[in-house]
């Protein structure tokens, strides 16, 4: 009870300052909505009732989970909730036919009227997002809770008692727990969540196959060098990479994880007198993807996929940085010979059965001077895809998980 307490006076106090914030956000995104659904007031909505809530933090999420809706919205009514504007507008372009909505602060006073407004029986989180009050509020009113493809950062058991023990508390109100990978399951169990919650699938971002397989059979490969999802310093640690591969005139493409960071990117490859431009500038001028002699930028949302199709090889960015690797299961799918850092968290038993390059000191370029001298990116890019099909049905294991629990049709 101590912890609760102490997590509700610590919302109380910091309630103004959240509030002002709120405001100004929705004004600068000139978005209403956001201010409204984050204080429990919905309007405009095309159903009355929900069989299921689906809630996606953002982008990423909704990206990862966008095979799943589509196997099930025709049979049940499904909802999209959000945390951001960019998963808000990801759900609107992929899902037009849908209601998609933000989630609300985690006080019960805007919790009570936002669960009231749409009324679902079933919420589904994807990947772990603990709010208290609201799993609290959800159990009450015996609204289900389930999550898929469920981590959390190793940091949190290492970390704050407080946290902990909220996470611990919250987690246990779940009906099921669905892990991405047995590493993710056991930081479960050394939370001491209820082992009885816990199962393992696999990977749900394996679902995106169906995807992908459409666009390879089209592909239309391209002898650039995609660096995706980067974070800082990746760039930095690329920087002697990117000098050799414009030299053996291999065009380099780098799609930060955070499009904010491309203006920031620009600015440090123009002041080592390397050519570079934004794509979104590029792409108005130019049918290719690449600068011939330079750097490309990728500065938009939702065409990270089409690079993945055409790079001839691909280092997946966040193994430099306390973030971790990121998704590497798209660039596997399309047959791509990868290469990461050496921070695996996210991704230790997707590495492993994947069997990806890992670099383990700052030094890139010796790998990539072996895949532009040595070694043949399609062939191992071949071994990545047979490896990567083996886990191709964990779309249907996952469905039928979630009909036999009745969240689903």
């Amino acid at each position: 009870m101590i912890y609760k307490l102490i997590y509700k006076v610590a919302l109380l106090a910091i309630l103004p300052i959240v509030f002002i914030y709120l405001i100004f956000y929705s004004i600068y995104l000139k978005d209403i909505n956001f201010l409204l659904n984050k204080i429990g007031y919905i309007r405009n909505l095309k159903n009355k009732k929900y069989s299921l809530c689906l809630h996606c933090a953002s982008l990423g999420e909704v990206n990862g989970i966008k095979s799943l809706i589509k196997k099930i919205k025709n049979n049940n009514t499904v909802i999209i909730s959000t945390n951001t504007i960019s998963g808000k507008k990801r759900v609107q372009e992929l899902f037009p036919e849908l209601d998609v909505i933000y989630f609300p602060l985690d006080y019960k006073i805007f919790i009570a009227p936002w669960l009231n407004s749409i009324k679902f029986k079933n919420i589904v989180i994807y990947e772990t997002e603990i709010w208290p009050n609201f799993y609290e509020s959800c159990n009450k009113i015996d609204i289900k809770i389930g999550i898929i493809n469920a981590r959390f950062s190793k940091k949190i058991l290492n970390g704050n008692e407080i946290i902990k023990n909220l996470y611990r508390q919250s987690l246990n109100k779940c009906s099921f727990i669905l892990c991405k990978s047995n590493y993710e399951k056991n930081k479960y169990l050394d939370l001491k969540v209820n082992k009885k919650l816990l199962f393992h699938l696999g990977n749900l971002k394996y679902s995106c196959f169906e995807e992908i397989e459409e666009k390879n059979n089209n592909s239309n490969k391209k002898n650039f060098f995609l660096m995706a999802s980067t974070h800082q310093p990746d760039e930095e640690v690329f920087k002697s990479s990117i000098t050799y591969l414009l030299e053996k005139k291999v065009p380099v493409v780098i799609a930060p994880r955070h499009i904010t960071r491309a203006n920031e990117i620009i600015k440090y490859f123009t002041n080592l007198d390397i050519k570079v431009k934004n794509y979104s500038e590029f792409s108005l001028h130019s049918n290719e993807k690449y600068l011939t002699d330079g750097v490309i930028v990728l500065d938009t949302f939702g065409d990270l996929i089409d690079f993945y199709n055409e790079a001839k090889f691909v280092y997946v960015g966040g193994g430099f940085s306390d973030r971790g690797v990121q998704n590497i299961l798209e660039p596997a799918a399309f047959g791509r010979a990868i290469f990461v850092g050496p921070n695996l968290e996210n991704v230790k038993d997707e590495i492993k059965d994947l069997k990806v390059r890992i670099i383990k000191d700052r030094n890139p370029l010796p790998v990539v001077i072996d895949y532009i001298e040595n070694i043949n990116p399609d062939i191992i890019g071949s071994k990545t895809k047979i490896e990567f099909m083996k886990f191709s049905g964990i779309l249907d294991e996952y469905i039928d998980f979630l009909k036999n629990e009745e969240i689903i049709n």
